[in-house]
């Protein structure tokens, strides 16, 4: 008779059958990168007892032959693992078969060694038999022992990275290898968007071409010159709402890869579409669409720190806009693209400051005139009822563009009011049921990504006081927010805005711990935060923000950190 092996055995409560499910199908679907040598054996098939065990005190003869017959064990740690006698039962008889073989823990939830860290027992998350150890020569005394564990919780490793260690536990291979084919694959991924980028530009210049032609054709025939009106008008709205897809989902999409070239290759994309169709820019929606192309170029060249080209762009947007203006503020969008524009000739006056002047030296008042121009033309068009995720944090922008100006100047109490009143129109956004995970393009997402926003400059207003400790509880709402977002399942991969808004959420908070007298945490906490932005350089070096942040990071570090 054949018995089946096993790669590994999983043990779990049936009450965390969830995790069961995920760590089994992402660990029996992984696949080593090729360039490994020798490549590790796939890891499967893996066994684990679907059925909830009977009332016996005994183990069945199934359970006893897998785990004979399985080269590891893998134990999903949490409070109900450290409370199932079977889990216990399952370590201690694995151990017994097979004391030379390698036992994974694995935590989901809870606390590892809870007492001997001061904290309730109900929370504690390792079983009786990975806690202790029994002596071989006399097993009625044990030894205290502390596994290594892959940590799946937000606030350690995470989902992602603990599979990796525990891959890499289980193939015995290096974790950093497949970090950095993690790494690789995510460039793949960018390459991906970018060919699913030219598809719709293929697709765009095929309606350009047809627009053209539905053109020429009805200033042939003045017979049928209604109708190929008509034709023309359906061909521009139709490449219309692609130029708004990638203007608006697909940017989303491609922004958390961090690659700005990417970025500006589908601005191009669309400023060519105006240029090459001979768009009328006094049509409000052709207006606004060029204008969202040249708003896109302005993000990407400050992101480059190039503030001539943004400036040149923004000019441009806000000339458009302005030329139109009147005859279009009953359209929802323009009002929301012309406020943008308004808003970016103030950054751009911010931009400018902190890089050339003085940056002790407060704002020029003008800037809070320009921001407050932008908020009364949002304000003023878009009324109360109109409560879209989108438009709640174009409200909110308004409100935190106007406190940041504060901050700038010192007026931290001015700033903290507006950072509240952003604050509040959030607050008005009914949620609604949305699947599981989140996409980047989903109501909640937008609106939580607005919130850890606020709460960032909330935060600021707060350190500005000297009220320290209020500072500190923002910072770290805002960190947990943007620690969930980072977690979001995506089909394009890591996001690195996301994780970008960490690390400076965390510098802040390095900030605040020198402050409260705590030296060497805000030490120890920038030492962390240097080599994890410099993972983040490494994507795009051509990002300004990214590598100011790395400056700043290690600047900073170099004051507080005495000399060798």
């Amino acid at each position: 008779m054949t018995f089946q092996k096993y790669k590994a055995f999983l043990s779990y409560s049936h009450r965390d059958k969830k995790w069961a499910d995920w760590l089994h199908r992402n660990l029996e679907t992984y696949k080593f990168p090729k360039n490994i040598s020798p490549v590790p054996d796939p890891i499967k098939p893996i066994f684990r007892d679907r059925e909830e065990l009977s009332v016996s005190s005994n183990l069945s003869k199934r359970v006893q032959e897998a785990l004979q017959l399985s080269d590891c064990l893998i134990v999903i740690c949490s409070e109900n693992a450290a409370q199932s006698k079977w889990v216990n039962k399952e370590i201690l008889l694995f151990r017994k078969l097979k004391p030379d073989a390698e036992i994974f823990p694995v935590i989901v939830s809870g606390e590892p060694h809870a007492e001997k860290s001061g904290l309730p027992s109900e929370i504690e998350c390792f079983p009786p038999a990975l806690r202790f150890l029994q002596d071989n020569e006399d097993p009625e005394i044990t030894i205290e022992f502390e596994p290594l564990a892959a940590d799946l919780r937000k606030d350690k490793d995470g989902k992602q990275l603990g599979l990796v260690k525990l891959i890499a536990g289980i193939a015995n291979i290096r974790p950093d290898e497949l970090i950095q084919r993690n790494l690789r694959r995510a460039r793949r991924r960018v390459t991906t968007i970018t060919a699913a980028s030219v598809t719709i530009v293929s697709v765009l210049t095929l309606l350009s071409i047809s627009t053209l032609l539905a053109r020429n054709a009805a200033q042939r025939s003045s017979v049928i010159a209604e109708q190929q009106r008509e034709l023309a008008e359906t061909r521009r709205d139709e490449a219309e709402g692609l130029i708004e897809f990638m203007l608006g989902d697909l940017r989303r999409e491609l922004e958390p890869v961090g690659r700005l070239s990417i970025l500006t290759e589908v601005a191009d994309r669309a400023l060519e579409y105006y240029s090459d169709t001979g768009a009328e820019f006094s049509h409000c929606k052709s207006a606004s669409g060029a204008a969202r192309a040249k708003y896109l170029h302005t993000r990407i060249a400050i992101g480059q720190g190039n503030f001539k080209t943004a400036r040149q762009y923004s000019d441009e947007a806000l000339t458009l806009l302005n030329d139109v203006a009147s005859n279009c503020k009953h359209v929802r969008q323009f009002v929301v693209n012309h406020t943008h524009a308004m808003q970016w000739r103030a950054d751009l006056d911010i931009l400018e400051h902190d890089s050339t002047r003085n940056k002790n030296a407060v704002y020029h008042p003008d800037i809070l005139i320009k921001y407050t121009r932008a908020k009364d033309n949002l304000f003023a068009y878009i009324g109360a009822d109109a409560n879209t995720a989108d438009i709640l944090t174009d409200k909110a922008d308004a409100e935190i563009l106007i406190g940041k100006y504060h901050i700038g100047s010192n007026q931290y109490e001015a700033a903290l009011k507006h950072f509240e009143m952003a604050a509040a129109v959030l607050d008005t956004h009914t949620a609604s049921e949305e699947p599981r995970p989140l996409s980047r393009t989903s109501e909640q997402f937008i609106i939580q990504d607005k919130r850890a926003d606020v709460l960032t400059w909330l935060s600021g207003a707060l350190e500005g006081l000297s009220k320290h400790d209020d500072a500190t509880a923002a910072a770290q709402q805002a960190r947990g927010i943007y620690v969930s977002l980072n977690n979001t399942k995506s089909a394009r991969g890591r996001d690195w805005d996301r994780k970008f808004d960490i690390i400076g959420t965390d510098y802040a908070l390095s900030r605040l711990l020198y402050k409260r007298g705590k030296t060497e945490a805000a030490v120890a906490t920038l030492e962390t935060l240097e080599q994890d932005i410099l993972e983040l350089v490494s994507q795009d070096p051509s990002n300004e923000h990214w590598s100011d942040l790395h400056d700043n990071i290690r600047s900073s570090l170099a004051a507080l950190k005495p000399p060798p």
